[in-house]
């Protein structure tokens, strides 16, 4: 069996509250809110830390931040 191939698209930091598919009354983003309406969303997910770059380097390898290493917004691994 073939393997799928899977697009992952993460938007920059908006509030969960802020977007059109979650019925915001001023938001409207067609295109994302019509990827989020047919595609996959995780409405329930959370961040396990409040750094941005730490979190998307666990979304991009998988691996948790005290495995990865990287604890700041840089990408300079702390060993």
């Amino acid at each position: 069996m073939a393997k799928p191939n899977v697009l992952m698209i993460m938007t920059d930091q908006p509030h969960a509250g802020c977007l059109g598919y979650r019925s915001h009354p001023d938001v409207r983003m067609p295109c994302l809110d019509r990827l989020a309406w047919t595609g996959v969303r995780f409405d329930e997910a959370f961040a396990e830390n409040g750094l941005c770059v730490p979190s998307r380097v666990l979304c991009r390898t998988g691996m948790y931040i005290h495995c990865h290493g990287v604890c700041g917004d840089d990408l300079d691994p702390i060993r």
